[in-house]
């Protein structure tokens, strides 16, 4: 997809909202492109949060179509090479939900996400939740402990945040992200094609199964794992921690320093 149409893509799922209507918006990369539609948004409102007193909408389906694209090199009007199709499918693609995790790194010298952040977070991946930081690491269940553990971590530490939604094995301390393996740390937000076996996550099998013994092999900081983990990781996002060194493998979003693998809690 080119740039001008992930542009387009972000600016149509920014215009619209729920039930139907019309959107008229326009992004900019070596030419101005303004595209007109309309869309048609299946849904609910969902009941969420503290005693399920809040509501928020969620999408069962969307129907997106562009009826008319125009594009300005400067003041001259030129074709539009952009691919309509892609973008309408992929805008409906984006507007409905995918429940699963969500990991977020913070790095040295930046100040943790606010508690706010955290909240809209947990709202929505709420099966279980852990980090690891330069010098703290903590597994629970329990959101209020992980909240206590998480503020003992200083400003000048890195730290990986993984709070779980659950897709293989069971909702469990055990099946909480990060895995740990001799001092590395794995966190996984996606879903891999591997069948859960004795209760263990799509996740942990593959990092005790594939990613620990590459690194094993061939070193934490090697080229050869290096463009490994970045052939598989495919859609999902990764996260490792090693003697306080993070890589991060996949598409993440930084806000105000900090780096989430998706947003979906916005």
């Amino acid at each position: 997809m080119k740039k001008i149409e992930k542009m387009l893509v972000n600016a149509i799922l920014d215009a619209i909202n729920n039930s139907e209507g019309k959107f008229v918006i326009d992004a900019e990369d070596n030419v101005l492109v303004e595209i007109e539609g309309s869309y048609k948004i299946k849904g609910s409102y969902e009941p969420y949060g503290t005693m399920f007193l809040n509501k928020r909408w969620v999408t069962d389906s969307a129907s997106v179509k562009i009826e008319r694209v125009t594009a300005y090199d400067g003041d001259i009007e030129v074709e539009a090479d952009i691919d309509v199709e892609l973008i309408e499918a992929e805008v409906e693609k984006n507007c409905k939900p995918k429940k699963m995790c969500c990991i977020i790194y913070k790095p040295k010298g930046v100040q943790m996400p606010t508690l706010d952040i955290l909240n809209r977070v947990q709202r929505i991946n709420h099966h279980g939740y852990g980090f690891v930081s330069s010098k703290h690491r903590y597994k629970t269940m329990n959101y209020q402990r992980f909240l206590d553990h998480l503020s003992r971590v200083g400003i000048n530490e890195e730290c990986i945040i993984h709070m779980r939604w659950a897709t293989h094995g069971s909702k469990c301390r055990k099946n909480c992200h990060p895995f740990v393996e001799n001092g590395v740390y794995f966190a996984h937000n996606g879903v891999l094609p591997i069948k859960s076996v004795n209760d263990m996550t799509d996740s942990e099998i593959f990092f005790r199964s594939q990613v620990y013994p590459l690194i094993t092999q061939y070193g934490y900081d090697s080229k050869v794992t290096e463009a490994m983990m970045m052939a598989a990781v495919g859609s999902s996002k990764f996260a490792m921690m090693y003697k306080a060194r993070v890589k991060l493998y996949g598409d993440y979003t930084k806000l105000n320093g900090v780096y989430y693998s998706n947003l979906r809690w916005l």
